[in-house]
């Protein structure tokens, strides 16, 4: 079906005001987020482009991160210095992925129209414009969206015989979060021969090998060690009797990939249908199986953003499914699944504390920078969103320690009568009475010196300094 441009450009300014509008509420960085924004914002104040510190993601999305912070919201203040202001920061580190948000819903109708046996771009790049997930990653900080999106260009320049590219894409889709290795398959059966498939695995590994340099000329541990550790804790595979619960924890998620579960249930019968259906469907559905199945067993987290490179393919199956109805029903079907997706969408932050004013972090990171210069502040809970909301040019000192008998034993031995603060979130899930309990046991005195919406900070001080 041929489709008017008005009707691609009115789906593409839908995916672009949804996206837009998330990006621009007022809520604070999930920590995260705000850890790959403080790190980019130290490239763009202090030039710190190897990204000093202990980085276990690659750099394209934190350098796509660090230049939109640089042209958007970097500014001279009147000391002469350059500064990011804290919200135009945090707009300026969703933007890039705003563009890729808006990027993959476009994507997504080239790859229906690029690939033999798909169907109904038009459909498919509709669901990708409303889809929860989508539209919350793109208003995010977070490396998935635009992951998926330089993915995404990989597979398509793949269908077009673009086998160099294809490769590159792929090598840049890495290079922003090693997950974009589960859209090799997808690259792979796309191109057409063995010559091709050679071009694009050259391209690859080229692209890789930068990666790995880039790794190796920091001064830091390797990110692929950090990432291991911190992600997958050195494993391939979770233990089989965590299976279950990791399936549970996957389908909840994945519930809620479109908005609504009817949407998800009717992505799931698409699937199997494709799988009736042959062709490029088949491969699209059987990718979409492994990928959840893998994730599954797999030792890897379960972030429910994870899942967001599965809801591309399922778009393409769902509209698929849905061209094969008499059109009036099938139109019909389509509002309603619109409908659905808009009236539900998703938040990518319910899985951390946050307090109930979105101004709490703000306020209490400019309380303690009124603090006196060089204050000790002990911030075991918060310290990725404080290190983002303090600013690049705080004068105080944070430290974190695992456990509080590591953070009573070092602070006895550190002489220093600096002002000390304990910073917590106040919440039934937090030990923050251990750590006070600990501090009393060893000879510090402790008083509430400043409470703001679920945030405390505690003062510290030894009875001999007064």
């Amino acid at each position: 079906m041929k489709i008017h441009p008005l009707m691609v450009m009115a789906v593409l300014m839908m995916a672009f005001a949804l996206r837009l509008g998330a990006a621009v509420d007022d809520v604070r960085l999930h920590p995260d987020e705000a850890l790959y924004s403080t790190y980019a914002r130290s490239a763009a104040v202090f030039g710190a482009w190897m990204l000093d510190g202990p980085v276990d993601k690659p750099p394209v999305s934190l350098y796509a991160n660090a230049l939109s912070q640089h042209f958007i919201a970097a500014r001279h203040t009147e000391s002469g210095v350059i500064d990011v202001p804290l919200r135009a920061g945090e707009f300026a580190a969703k933007w890039p992925n705003v563009v890729a948000g808006l990027l993959a819903v476009a994507l997504v109708m080239a790859w229906a129209r690029s690939a033999d046996g798909l169907r109904g771009g038009w459909l498919a790049a509709s669901l990708m414009a409303v889809a929860a997930y989508p539209v919350a990653y793109s208003a995010s900080a977070f490396t998935d969206m635009l992951m998926v999106t330089l993915a995404l260009g990989g597979i398509i320049a793949a269908h077009r015989g673009r086998a160099g590219l294809s490769g590159l894409l792929l090598a840049l889709s890495i290079a922003t979060k090693p997950q974009a290795v589960f859209f090799l398959p997808l690259v792979w059966f796309a191109l057409r021969d063995d010559g091709a498939r050679a071009r694009a695995l050259l391209w690859l590994a080229l692209g890789l090998v930068g990666l790995v340099l880039w790794d190796v000329a920091r001064p830091e541990d390797s990110l692929f060690a950090l990432g291991s550790a911190n992600i997958d804790q050195g494993r391939w595979l979770a233990d089989p009797a965590d299976w279950p619960p990791r399936a549970a924890a996957w389908l909840a998620h994945a519930g809620g990939l479109f908005g609504h579960p009817a949407l998800s249930l009717f992505a799931a019968f698409s699937a199997m249908w494709g799988v009736w259906r042959g062709g490029m469907a088949r491969l699209l559905a059987l990718w979409c199986g492994a990928f959840f199945i893998g994730h599954i067993i797999s030792a890897l987290p379960t972030f429910d953003r994870y899942l967001l490179p599965l809801v591309p393919p399922l778009c393409l199956l769902m509209a698929s499914a849905l061209v094969t109805i008499p059109r009036r029903t099938r139109y019909a079907v389509a509002a309603v699944l619109v409908i659905l997706a808009l009236v539900n969408p998703h938040d990518p932050r319910a899985d951390v504390f946050r307090p109930t004013s979105e101004a709490a972090f703000i306020q209490t990171a400019d309380w303690l920078n009124s603090r006196e210069m060089g204050a000790i502040i002990y911030d075991h809970w918060l310290g990725w969103q404080m290190g983002y909301y303090m600013g690049a040019w705080t004068d105080k000192r944070r430290v974190y320690y695992p456990d509080a008998d590591t953070f009573v034993a070092d602070a006895r031995n550190n002489p220093d009568r600096a002002p000390r603060y304990l910073l917590a979130p106040h919440t039934p899930a937090s030990d923050v009475a251990v750590w006070l309990a600990a501090a009393r046991a060893d000879g510090w005195r402790v008083s509430l010196a400043y409470a703001n919406d679920g945030l405390r900070v505690y003062r510290l001080w030894r009875g001999d300094w007064e």
